[in-house]
């Protein structure tokens, strides 16, 4: 037993290192078999071993993995995202969820969903610099996405972009003129670079959209009170030249 399964941890690793030709001379285990001749491009011979035994896997994800990575390859995409659905719902926080996804919308040259998958991939592995620039190209293809631009400005102020996420805060504004969130980050904005005018004059459209806004409630008197006599002009312009102002 152990030298077999010294030989199906060797499979493996040939699997991962594209050499499924010695996999599938080592392998006795029927999905590794199935993955070493897709990657050989026999993908009916794959298919028919995945329908054999896929009852016997019944719950667990590797066996919907395999069978929308056979999708894929025959082109049959929406049986693709329809296993790529039933491995979600067994591994709903693995990155090759959106892997799947990104691959098969880059074969349907759909370049605004491709991005948007790469970048929720990105996400899950922890680096979001990079997801961060496939969002800013899916945004290059649609504009006027509202999940991807609130996307776009939270994932900014994580990474403390504050001026360029309230770029996208404002674009928001103009697509959806009610949304609450994006009007208190802009306010909260405004005032603390010293734009008390600017920032008032937000927490009025918040207040005038939802009268009984807690944020508002609570601000409008001090914002209010900044604006009116805070100095807002020169406040402003201090907070970009510092002591320069005097």
């Amino acid at each position: 037993r152990g030298f077999k399964d010294f030989e199906e941890i060797l499979a493996g690793y040939y699997i991962r290192n594209s050499q499924p030709e010695k996999a599938l001379n080592l392998t006795q285990n029927e999905l590794t078999k199935a993955r070493a001749l897709m990657d050989l491009g026999k993908n009916d011979e794959a298919f028919e071993i995945l329908n054999k035994v896929k009852n016997n896997f019944q719950g667990q994800a590797i066996i919907h993995s395999l069978l929308a990575q056979y999708y894929f390859q025959k082109g049959m995409f929406e049986e693709a995202f329809g296993e790529i659905d039933e491995y979600a719902k067994i591994e709903p926080n693995s990155p090759l969820i959106y892997q799947m996804r990104a691959l098969i919308y880059e074969s349907k040259e759909d370049s605004f969903n491709e991005h948007i998958n790469w970048g929720k991939f990105n996400i899950l592995k922890g680096d979001k610099e990079v997801a961060l620039n496939e969002y800013m190209i899916a945004y290059q293809f649609n504009n006027k996405s509202i999940e991807l631009i609130e996307t776009i400005a939270n994932l900014l102020e994580v990474l403390k972009d504050n001026t360029k996420a309230c770029e996208f805060y404002e674009r928001l504004i103009e697509l959806e003129p009610k949304n609450t969130s994006a009007l208190e980050k802009l306010a909260i904005f405004r005032d603390s670079i010293g734009d008390y005018r600017g920032a008032f004059e937000y927490i009025e459209q918040l207040k005038a959209v939802s009268p009984r806004n807690q944020f508002a409630l609570d601000n409008y008197e001090s914002y209010k009170d900044r604006a009116e006599n805070g100095g807002s002009f020169m406040s402003f312009f201090k907070s970009i030249f510092g002591k320069r102002m005097g």
